[in-house]
C-alpha cells in the first residue's frame, strides 16, 4: 500500500490522498489487541508511513501537507464491543506545517476526539464547509494561526 501511495504521490501530486494500512487492524482481530503479531504489524505500518513521508518530501509536498494518523477503533483481546470504553479510544495524531507541534489535546477540558472528528477536521484543513449537524466536529485547536 505504501509503495502504491508513494507512486501516486510522485506521479500525480494529489491534493488529497487517503491511505489505509489495514494489516494492523486485521491482526488485532485475529491475534488480539497488543499481541506480538499486532505489535510487529505496528512496526511495519510505521515503516510504511515513513515511505509515504519520504515520497511527500521528494515531491516537495511536505511543506503543504497535513497527515492525520488514526484508527477506526480500539479494542481488547479479540473484540471491540461499542460498550467497552477501550474500543472507543483511538490514536489521533496530526502533523504538518499548519499544525501546532507537541500540543496535547488531552489537556483541553471536555474535548472529545473520536473517529468522526477526523472527517470534520480534514474538511476544516481543506477549507471545506460541512453541515454542522454531522456527528463529527473539527478539532480546530490543532491549527496554527
Amino acid at each position: 500500500m505504501a509503495r502504491q501511495a508513494s507512486a501516486m504521490i510522485r506521479q500525480h501530486r494529489p491534493g488529497v490522498l487517503f491511505v489505509h494500512f489495514g494489516h494492523f487492524d486485521r491482526l488485532g482481530h485475529a491475534t488480539g489487541w497488543g499481541s506480538n503479531p499486532q505489535m510487529r504489524a505496528l512496526e511495519q505500518t510505521d515503516a510504511a508511513l515513513g515511505l509515504v513521508e519520504r515520497a511527500l518530501t521528494a515531491a516537495q509536498l511536505d511543506g503543504s501537507t497535513a497527515i492525520i494518523l488514526t484508527a477506526d477503533h480500539g479494542g481488547a483481546a479479540l473484540l471491540h464491543p461499542p460498550e467497552d470504553v477501550r474500543s472507543q479510544f483511538i490514536p489521533w495524531i496530526v502533523a504538518g506545517p499548519s499544525i501546532r507541534r507537541n500540543y496535547d489535546l488531552s489537556m483541553i477540558p471536555d474535548l472529545a476526539v473520536d473517529t468522526m472528528s477526523t472527517f470534520a477536521t480534514a474538511c476544516a484543513l481543506l477549507g471545506i464547509d460541512v453541515d454542522p449537524s454531522i456527528d463529527g466536529k473539527p478539532v480546530l485547536q490543532i491549527i496554527k494561526y
